[in-house]
């Protein structure tokens, strides 16, 4: 028999979907999971379980898993490696002959198909499930069940669902980012893998809208001399009354969200994008919001290459890629994006004949005045990509020499750079002086 498992968040009730299911099933089916309290399994019918629990079963603060097996008789067990909540993954065991010990198996998750045939459970090892499907499939691994393989099995077709481990939290967490669990640091602590990267100038936390981590971001962006590329959230709509739910992403941005005072830090070297995208997801097909951070990172790499690090990655030449345009709450006119402007809130925009575009590169600043020299994308991030490129270039001076020919040196390296920037149009002036 094969194994289905359901893993569940909060709910009282579940039904488990399994291959060839008795009333009274021989041996009796074994629930696996980290309640702490056995649940009650009901037959529903020939492919299908209830199993009840009470709510004080719940552990882990409502977060587990549960999983059914026929665990002491032989059959094949497979494992999901991937997540599998919202779209289900499918293993069809079909085409059985010699008696049930040959077989075909079709595993198909949205999109993604895969197919091993002339499986055997017995008489020849190296067509045995494991040896044909392990370290081959991208979607599963099989293992033999307690009671090994056995000699022969049904046609038959069920659905996986990632099976979570007992200790493992499948909500989000501003801790892991911000503080880690020890002995591992946190995302953005010093000293931990992140900061072990020695450059880097971009930096994405795709969908995170929590300001405690934004914060704790835009702090090591500006400690590692990098740019933060930030998303606003899903649910906000471009405009709307403060009383609404949920309240306009200005509010959001302000701080006047349900954040008792707390609001985004302002920093030269972040830039916050709005509203989500709507794209293909590769997996099922299907049209979804995706945070934007990811498209306009993409437009600040063409950008680059392109025309340099000194153009604003915005306009109608930054054409957003592989999206049908905004989601319906972030649609917008030019009065109100002038609005979300004045916040520091860039804009993607969807225009007829054209596409989506970037459609502003201010920094967090805003209108802060003691930051108006770093206001817009461009701007701080050409002083960091020369900081950078400074920094990695000039390592070899440590142990030199501080005297005459060491200076002469420094200044030659530094204004041979400067000089291809200016070159390349980098600067303003007519002359490299002016520049």
């Amino acid at each position: 028999m094969a194994v289905s498992t359901w893993k569940w968040c909060t709910f009282k009730s579940a039904r488990i979907h399994s291959s060839s299911i008795s009333s009274t099933p021989t041996p009796p089916p074994v629930v696996h999971g980290n309640l702490t309290a056995a649940p009650a399994v009901f037959y529903i019918s020939d492919t299908e379980l209830q199993l009840t629990f009470a709510s004080a079963a719940i552990a882990d603060q409502g977060i587990g898993y549960l999983s059914l097996t026929n665990a002491t008789g032989p059959g094949l067990v497979f494992t999901a490696l991937e997540l599998t909540d919202v779209v289900p993954m499918t293993v069809t065991i079909t085409n059985v002959r010699a008696g049930g010990g040959t077989f075909d198996v079709v595993i198909t998750y949205g999109n993604r198909v895969e197919t091993y045939r002339g499986l055997v459970l017995a008489g020849s090892p190296g067509q045995a499930p494991d040896r044909v499907i392990n370290g081959v499939s991208q979607l599963v691994t099989v293992t033999p069940a307690a009671g090994g393989y056995g000699s022969a099995i049904a046609a038959q077709q069920f659905e996986l669902v990632y099976d979570f481990p007992a200790n493992m939290s499948t909500g989000f967490s501003a801790a892991d980012f911000t503080e880690g669990e020890a002995p591992a640091l946190g995302v953005f602590e010093a000293n931990g893998p992140l900061d072990n990267i020695e450059i880097f100038n971009l930096l994405l936390i795709p969908g995170v809208g929590d300001f405690s981590v934004q914060s704790a971001a835009l702090a090591f962006a500006e400690r590692k001399r990098a740019f933060l590329v930030m998303d606003a959230p899903l649910q906000a709509p471009a405009s709307g009354s403060s009383n609404a739910t949920p309240q306009p992403v200005q509010n959001w941005m302000e701080g006047l969200n349900g954040n008792a005072g707390a609001a985004l830090p302002r920093s030269q070297n972040g830039a916050v994008y709005f509203p989500y995208l709507i794209s293909n997801d590769p997996v099922t097909g299907e049209n979804i919001p995706m945070a934007p951070s990811g498209f306009v990172a993409g437009v600040y790499a063409q950008t680059d290459a392109t025309r340099g690090v000194w153009k604003a990655p915005a306009g109608l030449a930054a054409l957003v890629q592989n999206t049908s345009g905004p989601v319906p709450p972030g649609i917008m006119n030019d009065p109100q994006q002038g609005v979300l402007n004045l916040d520091a809130i860039n804009c993607l925009r969807a225009f007829s004949g054209i596409g989506t575009v970037v459609w502003g590169a201010r920094t967090l600043v805003a209108q802060s005045p003691a930051f108006q020299q770093w206001m817009y994308v461009p701007v701080r991030r050409m002083t960091l990509f020369i900081e950078q490129t400074l920094l990695a270039n000039l390592r070899w001076v440590v142990f030199e020499p501080n005297d005459e020919p060491l200076w002469a040196s420094i200044r030659l390296n530094i204004g041979s750079f400067m000089q291809t920037l200016f070159l390349q149009g980098a600067f303003q002036g007519s002359t490299p002086a002016q520049a």
